[in-house]
């Protein structure tokens, strides 16, 4: 098996709602900078000028940068860029929805076996006291081909599915 990465897709409308109101204000900074360009000496003004540089900045890491979600190969699964979990280390996997915004979202769990030695970091210790847990691929935030081929890899590699009831 070779090795498989699988990125995060964020999308939607909200992507493009963020980028027209970060225009929309960049394009008022503008019109009062030409207007009267001793504005840019007024410190609140700077800090408007900050923040619209920072918006557009963090906009560009989500939306453009591709981050990782997973990476799936003949040892085992790395879930973002934590420590590989060993394919001999998997019990089950499940389908199951965790809230998220104020929302249930579909995800699905990778059950390590009892007594499975693992080095968590602390986000991963922090995930286990919510529904996610440390082992969750986020259905919601993956391509519909992705999830397919997800699916697809784990009954090849024999872990059995159970649905939450």
């Amino acid at each position: 098996m070779e090795k498989k990465e699988f990125y995060y897709k964020f999308g939607g409308f909200g992507r493009w709602l963020w980028l027209s109101f970060t225009l929309l204000l960049a394009a008022l900074a503008a019109c009062c900078l030409i207007r009267w360009p001793i504005c840019i000496y007024w410190g609140k003004m700077q800090i408007v000028l900050g923040v619209i540089l920072v918006s557009f900045v963090l906009w560009g890491l989500m939306y453009l940068k591709k981050h990782r979600l997973a990476v799936i190969d003949e040892n085992g699964i790395t879930f973002d860029h934590c420590a590989p979990l060993a394919w001999k280390d998997i019990e089950s996997a499940e389908d199951a929805t965790a809230k998220c915004l104020f929302r249930k979202r579909g995800i699905i769990i990778v059950h390590p076996k009892e007594g499975t030695e693992y080095p968590y970091n602390p986000m991963q210790k922090f995930c286990m006291k919510s529904d996610f847990t440390a082992f969750s691929f986020p259905l919601y935030a993956m391509r519909a081909e992705d999830e397919a081929e997800v699916r697809e890899i784990l009954k090849e590699k024999g872990i059995s599915f159970k649905d939450k009831s």
